[in-house]
């Protein structure tokens, strides 16, 4: 179905996400190392979205995010934002998955609100639009992921980038077509091309 890779489809994307990845190894190789799992399997999961991340639009959306999701709440505002483009409805999501672990619940306590209300989205949103504050919230996902016990590591990966898109239950029709996408055609630039890009 797909003859050709990310990289040769979209080169410039593709060196940007390298580049990315390059200036913030540190920082994935953190999380990776407090989950077990490798710093390139780390920054797979969000490459997708730091490739095609563009300032422009994060800037209209995260400016309507100060309004509509911040007064409102996700049901009026729930654009994606960040280099990661996690959505408020997520991150939100991420907190609920917390509380069904006690030791996740213990661990990322600093991450909960005592209510919600209009302060503490807009802590949230101030968090999810810092490198460290999404690396936080991709550390959850890990830390959540890692319960469900998946295994194979191409699945895992897609699996994994598969959770930005949909709640962490349900997988639609659109979320198996990207599944196949991921496989397919991003997955393998980054993973067949690591030596050449020196991701290492």
């Amino acid at each position: 179905m797909y003859s050709q890779t990310y990289k040769d489809h979209n080169p410039s994307l593709f060196n940007d996400a390298i580049t990315f990845y390059k200036k913030y190894k540190h920082k994935f190789y953190k999380v990776g190392n407090k989950y077990s799992l490798d710093s390139k399997f780390i920054f797979c999961i969000v490459s997708p979205e730091v490739s095609n991340f563009s300032l422009v639009a994060n800037f209209v959306e995260l400016n309507s995010l100060n309004v509509l999701y911040v007064t409102g709440g996700s049901e009026y505002g729930n654009f994606s934002v960040g280099q990661f483009q996690m959505k408020p409805s997520f991150v939100e999501n991420l907190e609920k998955e917390i509380l069904k672990y006690p030791d996740l619940k213990s661990n990322f306590k600093h991450l909960l609100f005592a209510q919600e209300n209009r302060d503490s989205r807009k802590k949230r949103l101030d968090r999810m639009v810092t490198i460290s504050g999404q690396m936080q919230y991709l550390g959850v996902l890990c830390a959540i992921l890692k319960k469900k016990r998946f295994r194979l590591p191409t699945l895992k990966i897609s699996l994994y980038i598969m959770q930005l898109h949909t709640t962490l239950d349900f997988i639609n029709q659109k979320s198996k077509l990207l599944l196949s996408f991921l496989k397919n055609v991003f997955l393998p630039s980054l993973l067949q091309n690591s030596t050449t890009h020196k991701l290492h």
